[in-house]
């Protein structure tokens, strides 16, 4: 009911008794869609902030507001420094005008997702705030004003159609008049009882600030939907405690579910990794090929070559033991066949240690993480935790560059799109101190960890982007994928390799779980 026309009245009327004689000082935005002027008598100041964006269009009066030294552009400027001498309300419209000296007006149309703030000079344009809205060029104030007769006769012979005599009332008071009961009413008595509501919207006693069905709502009646949060009798509180808990109910709690679904997200992604290795760790440590290979030196004499399958005594668990072999292969080779997978195991072993040690020690640091994000309740401490942890909602890929961005932990992220942008990525923009990486042994992307003139780059960093090396390339479906790591002055690209092949003069090699950045 705040862009009723009804509500809108009492703002208007609120700001004829108050500010007019006033000057305007300021006209300025520095958020997207958001105006805010502020007018001056003396010493004495008084805000007015309208905010039209495709989510929430308002008026709300801040007692105070600090303008930025950047990012914060003049608009209205004809405006500036002139006097205000009138506000007209346009009857039985969500709009109404300031009227300055020398015949400037502002209009402030409060239509929705059509809202617009429109300067005018006499009757002529001059300026918009949403200038896309190329129509508002040709509105003129005296067509906001709408007759309506109401005439029981007329309501009584349209068969009561509340919509063509009321136009005003918006979606919550015709959910009122349905929930009262009044639709089942003979017309005659139906008229009478939208007649008095009328009377009390036009001059209401209350204002009721509340949430229904998840929205922030006002009320200039006692609505029994409205879970109310606030009861008061001045209009602007009433302006200001609805803006108030859009920030709160649907901004603020907007951002910080966008953050623990982060959380929630990497805490899933460390907790299947730790699963996935701890039960290949386990089937590792099942693994015989050390204890086979002593067993097949044992009996060296006993096997003839070329043999495919073979029985021995297992000394090691008293029973006889049956083997499949490479008949290729000669049995010392079988032999050393085993003992090579035994050195691999012992590695892949080691890795998957540190892997489920530093996966253990991510899970609990994430769980810190959101318990502290949980005991955030208000902007600022919301914005010092997300600044203070990396977690900043992230913007949209600069399209003038060849390769995707990301952000993790304060840190920049970038990954190759193809080979070209591979080459470019590793050749032009890439710093010889900056991390670079790429799924061992596979196709994929080049993916780079910018330094930012930092020593140390985390592990969880690290792991991060190598996860992306792995999701980025052909082995995007493993379990685990080697990724090597190496600083980028470590690769070169000789005269003659392909688009996107490189050499690599010194790695390190991490097994970790591919994964998208989320």
């Amino acid at each position: 009911m705040h862009l009723s026309y009804y509500f809108i009245r009492q703002i208007s009327q609120y700001l004829a008794e108050t500010i007019c004689d006033w000057q305007l000082g300021t006209a300025f935005s520095q958020e997207k869609d958001e105006l805010i002027l502020g007018f001056y008598l003396g010493r004495q100041e008084f805000f007015i902030r309208a905010q039209l964006t495709p989510q929430w269009v308002g008026v709300s009066f801040p007692a105070h507001y600090a303008k930025a030294k950047a990012n914060a552009i003049e608009l209205f400027e004809m405006l500036h420094g002139r006097r205000l001498m009138r506000v007209e309300q346009f009857r039985n419209e969500r709009a109404f005008c300031l009227h300055f000296e020398e015949d400037y007006s502002l209009l402030f149309k409060l239509f929705g997702n059509r809202s617009n703030l429109i300067v005018y000079k006499g009757n002529e344009v001059i300026d918009l705030f949403h200038k896309k809205m190329e129509e508002d060029t040709q509105l003129h104030p005296s067509s906001l004003h709408r007759s309506i007769e109401l005439s029981e006769e007329a309501f009584i012979a349209s068969g009561g159609k509340i919509r063509e005599f009321f136009p005003a009332f918006d979606r919550l008071t015709m959910r009122y008049i349905e929930l009262q009961g009044w639709l089942q009413l003979p017309l005659q008595a139906q008229w009478q009882k939208l007649l008095a509501l009328h009377e009390q919207l036009l001059a209401p006693r209350q204002y009721y600030v509340g949430m229904q069905a998840d929205k922030p709502q006002l009320s200039l009646i006692e609505h029994p939907e409205l879970q109310v949060h606030c009861t008061t009798t001045s209009p602007i509180e009433a302006a200001n405690e609805l803006h108030r808990l859009y920030v709160h109910e649907v901004v603020f709690l907007q951002e910080k579910q966008h953050y623990l679904k982060q959380i929630e997200q990497q805490l899933r992604r460390c907790e299947t990794t730790l699963q996935k290795s701890k039960e290949r760790l386990s089937s590792l440590k099942e693994a015989r090929f050390e204890e086979i290979g002593h067993l097949i030196m044992a009996n060296l004499h006993s096997i003839a070559p070329g043999s495919e399958e073979i029985e021995i005594y297992d000394f090691y668990r008293d029973a006889p033991l049956h083997l499949r072999l490479n008949p290729h292969l000669t049995p010392q080779q079988n032999a050393e066949r085993f003992y090579r997978k035994a050195k691999n195991q012992k590695i892949e072993e080691q890795k998957l240690q540190e892997i489920i040690e530093s996966k253990e020690n991510e899970w609990l640091h994430l769980e810190r993480l959101r318990k502290e994000l949980e005991s955030c309740h208000d902007f600022k401490s919301l914005r010092r935790w997300a600044k203070q942890h990396g977690f900043m909602q992230q913007g949209k890929e600069e399209e003038t560059l060849p390769f995707k961005r990301f952000e993790y932990r304060g840190f920049q992220i970038w990954v190759g799109k193809n080979a070209k942008s591979n080459d470019l990525l590793t050749q032009r923009f890439a710093h010889k101190n900056d991390l670079w990486l790429h799924a061992k042994d596979v196709a994929g992307s080049h993916v780079v960890i910018k330094r930012s003139g930092q020593k140390q780059i985390p592990q969880e960093v690290i792991e991060k982007a190598a996860s992306l090396a792995a999701y980025y390339s052909k082995r995007k479906t493993d379990s685990l994928c080697p990724v090597i790591v190496t600083e980028k002055k470590y690769v070169r690209k000789p005269k003659g390799l392909a688009p996107g092949q490189v050499i690599v003069d010194k790695e390190e090699v991490i097994m970790v779980a591919p994964a998208p950045f989320e």
